[in-house]
C-alpha cells in the first residue's frame, strides 16, 4: 500500500497519452477505453485543454437522443 506522504513524481503516469482538437471523439474513444479517463489536448506541443470521459459519453448521449428524435419524427410522419 503506498504512503500518502509519497511523491507525485513516485506515482504520476509518465507516458501520458494525448489527444489533438483534431481528432475526432470516436477516435478518443478507443483511447480512453484502454483505462485513461482524462485525455490533455495538445497543440504544438501546448496544453490546449482536457477532455474526460464524462465530456464523451455526454456528447455519446446527446447524438443518441437527436437520433432517436429524427427517427420519431420520420416514424410520425410517415
Amino acid at each position: 500500500m503506498r504512503s500518502l506522504e509519497e511523491n507525485v513524481g513516485a506515482v504520476m503516469t509518465r507516458k501520458v497519452v494525448t489527444c489533438a482538437e483534431t481528432d475526432t471523439i470516436a477516435l478518443i474513444m478507443g483511447r480512453m477505453t484502454r483505462q485513461v479517463p482524462h485525455l490533455p489536448v495538445v497543440d504544438q506541443g501546448q496544453l490546449v485543454g482536457v477532455i474526460s470521459i464524462g465530456d464523451v459519453v455526454e456528447i455519446a448521449a446527446a447524438r443518441d437522443r437527436a437520433r432517436n428524435e429524427a427517427l420519431r419524427e420520420y416514424i410520425a410522419t410517415a
